[in-house]
């Protein structure tokens, strides 16, 4: 490519030009392809690109294959993890020739038709004046990722524990609706009923989505231990576990004399029931807030390999 003095004279090259190039680069690393330096020296070589162009292109090329990583990653923390296009390892490999390193001319101002993006910007980092800060800039997302590291670590934390108490609460409430259902009940077919009262119930008080998988799991242990019968345990199980907006209750629960409970707050049930949904929502925001950190930080990771 630079053998000689007319491979400089530099053509006028479009942002257009460089995403489609790193679009073509993303796909080809992403389906198995060259690695994005490799082809990004593919690139150079084809189209006659001077170096201030290859490392653009580099740019973008990063750019791209991180932002269609993270889009189609199911794990947000892979995403990040690709090998980056090396503009400079490049630039070195096409001006070595036999182990003599050819220099670059002098070259024109370049001519793009829409303007040409900063590459330290596009990872958010901006340099002072004339002075290469690359150094600080690292140093300042290092001691940030630090930071954000450790709350990600509390996060963590929170969210186990958070798992490990919804977990008992959730047990607890089934050993209360176990009481409810046995209490009283002489034969499979009472304790069938007393399970519609149990959903009745808590399609009253709102809070039959939290209330399913739990006595899902209390028909089929109720089941197993020969306290239901066995067609009844699987209808019930089936009705909680696979619950859909228009499903029909188990036809053992449409009866005459099926009785309405009315929602008491103070009812153990609806006490039981209720703190396990809180637990579950305060563990589920701990989630929530565990994934945006750990996002927060693969970025960041990403942005310090950039520099």
């Amino acid at each position: 490519m630079f053998n000689d003095t007319s491979s400089f004279n530099e053509q006028t090259v479009s942002m257009s030009h460089f995403r489609e190039w790193a679009n073509s680069a993303a796909s080809s690393y992403l389906g198995g392809g060259d690695e994005p330096t490799v082809f990004l020296c593919k690139v150079a070589q084809q189209e006659s690109l001077v170096p201030h162009q290859i490392h653009t292109l580099a740019a973008e090329i990063n750019k791209t294959l991180h932002q269609q990583k993270y889009a189609s990653a199911e794990n947000k923390y892979h995403a990040a993890d690709f090998p980056l296009a090396d503009a400079i390892k490049a630039v070195n490999s096409l001006q070595a020739d036999g182990g003599e390193v050819k220099l670059a001319m002098e070259f024109i101002d370049p001519k793009f038709d829409d303007p040409m993006p900063d590459p330290h910007a596009m990872f958010g980092v901006k340099p002072e004046g004339e002075m290469d800060k690359t150094a600080s800039v690292r140093h300042e997302l290092k001691v940030t990722m630090e930071k954000t590291a450790n709350l990600k670590e509390r996060l963590g934390d929170a969210m186990r524990m958070g798992e490990m108490e919804a977990d008992a609460l959730e047990l607890q409430f089934i050993k209360t609706a176990r009481q409810h259902v046995l209490s009283n009940s002489m034969c499979a077919d009472d304790r069938m009923q007393r399970l519609g009262e149990l959903d009745h119930f808590f399609k009253e008080s709102g809070l039959s989505k939290r209330a399913g998988k739990p006595l899902a799991k209390l028909a089929y242990v109720l089941g197993r231990e020969g306290l239901l019968e066995k067609n009844a345990a699987s209808k019930a199980f089936d009705y909680w576990i696979d619950k859909k907006a228009d499903q029909e209750a188990p036809e053992e629960w449409i009866s005459p004399l099926l009785k309405a409970k009315v929602v008491n707050g103070q009812n153990p049930l609806y006490i039981t029931l209720k703190t396990f949904d809180d637990k579950c929502n305060s563990r589920n925001l701990y989630k929530d807030r565990y994934q945006l950190v750990d996002d927060r930080l693969k970025i960041m990771s990403q942005k310090v390999r950039a520099l």
